[in-house]
């Protein structure tokens, strides 16, 4: 319960529920726990509603392809099923997940082109998400997702390991005491918390794999996303918590009274969920709209270069280029090779009319990213303000390769057809 409090006040998470598209994680989080409760039941309506819950999640993002490997951690790390209705339940959701790759393909997952990109996405999410977990008192809405050094790499790398062995001695002590002490209701409880910090910490590593891959395509890492990952640090924080209280009780009573033990930590219980109430209700002015957020995240930290960008996207969506062409400048002196800032900023020189800066800013943009064929119809646009049809129309016809049915693509090639006859 006190765990449950904690992260229900946690100001880390108010992303979720105060800005719309951050509620799709706090929706798949539900429908995971609510997963694992069925999975712990016998019985068909079990398996169904399992399977439905699943679904649901797959049918809301991507990211749930995780969800049944947390099942296969649970079955792993707690005993109790026989291996049929092991297997049972595991097939069904494996039936799950091949009818929702037969409907979906190609899931927005993976960026990378091998290994070593899947790692540093893997290690980038870890520095960015994990101090938001942990740290309840920071105030930034969102950072860049930079790809982290070779340093890094090697010290997250060290952390994960030494904690995957941390847990497994803690496990295997408890086990064995277990073993020692069979019958008592001690051991019982001892190896059921066991089983709960084994099981919390391998949902923490196996809830950010998804990330690791579709983190560099987002550029941001916003406070939404922990959701899923803060449940695995919740239930192995549980058992660790128990245990906490139960010795501070234990310590405190033999200086106090048991009742005024109990409203002492009360107290700093209390304060302390007032003091993440308050930081939860002063960050929900930061999420009135957009452009609200970027102005609260650039206050906080100004050399966000995707606030930035954010900020000049939106100035340039409403008319203002002048305006949008500043903030841009300024993302790109932060981040030079931001492929989305130099789409921008061809945008927003285009509607200057400044059409060799637009053409310019488009091949900056597609030399760190040909494959967007957005970035690629402006390139066209601006080619025609400088009234170079042909390379116009086949800037064009890349994007009709792509998107077959794009109606302003076939518009341009058409036209410069007809000039070129």
């Amino acid at each position: 319960m006190v765990v449950a409090l904690g992260f229900a006040l946690h100001p880390m998470l108010s992303q979720t529920v105060l800005w719309t598209e951050g509620r799709i994680d706090l929706v798949v989080s539900l429908l995971a726990v609510a997963l694992v409760a069925l999975h712990r039941r016998d019985g068909a309506v079990a398996r169904l509603c399992s399977a439905a819950c699943l679904g649901f999640a797959l049918g809301i993002t991507e990211v749930a392809l995780c969800l049944p490997f947390l099942l296969l951690a649970f079955d792993l790390t707690h005993r109790g099923r026989t291996f049929r209705k092991w297997i049972w339940f595991h097939a069904i959701n494996l039936a799950v997940v091949v009818v929702y790759l037969a409907v979906r393909p190609k899931p927005s997952l993976g960026v990378g082109t091998g290994f070593m990109d899947w790692v540093y996405g893997y290690t980038a999410n870890l520095i960015s998400i994990a101090p938001r977990i942990v740290v309840p008192f920071e105030t930034t809405a969102l950072r860049p997702h930079a790809p982290p050094s070779l340093r890094a790499v090697g010290v997250v790398a060290f952390v994960v390991i030494a904690a995957t062995i941390a847990v497994g001695v803690f496990v295997d002590r408890a086990s064995r005491f277990g073993e020692t002490k069979a019958g008592g209701h001690g051991s019982t409880e001892l190896s059921r918390r066991s089983s709960a910090v084994a099981w919390g910490w391998l949902w923490f590593l196996v809830a950010m794999v998804p990330y690791a891959t579709a983190g560099p395509l987002n550029g941001a890492v916003g406070d939404n996303i922990v959701c899923l990952a803060a449940i695995g640090l919740a239930i192995m924080a549980v058992p660790i918590v128990e245990m906490c209280v139960e010795s501070l009780m234990t310590g405190l009573r033999r200086i106090v009274p048991s009742g005024m033990a109990i409203g002492m930590l009360a107290v700093v219980l209390g304060g302390w969920w007032l003091g993440l109430a308050w930081q939860s209700a002063s960050r929900g002015q930061d999420f009135r709209d957009e452009s609200a957020i970027m102005d609260a995240e650039l206050r906080i930290n100004s050399g966000n270069h995707v606030a930035h960008r954010a900020m000049g996207s939106m100035l340039a969506a409403r008319g203002d280029f002048d305006s949008a062409h500043s903030s841009i400048v300024r993302s790109l002196a932060i981040a030079p090779s931001d492929w989305r800032s130099w789409k921008v900023l061809c945008f927003a020189e285009k509607n200057r009319e400044q059409f060799d800066k637009a053409v310019a800013s488009c091949r900056r943009s597609l030399r760190e990213n040909e494959s967007d064929m957005d970035t690629r119809l402006l390139l066209a646009e601006a080619l025609i303000g400088l009234n170079q049809w042909s390379e116009a129309a086949a800037e064009a016809t890349k994007v009709l390769a792509a998107r077959p049915n794009h109606q302003q693509a076939k518009a341009i090639v058409d036209r410069a057809l007809q000039l070129t006859r």
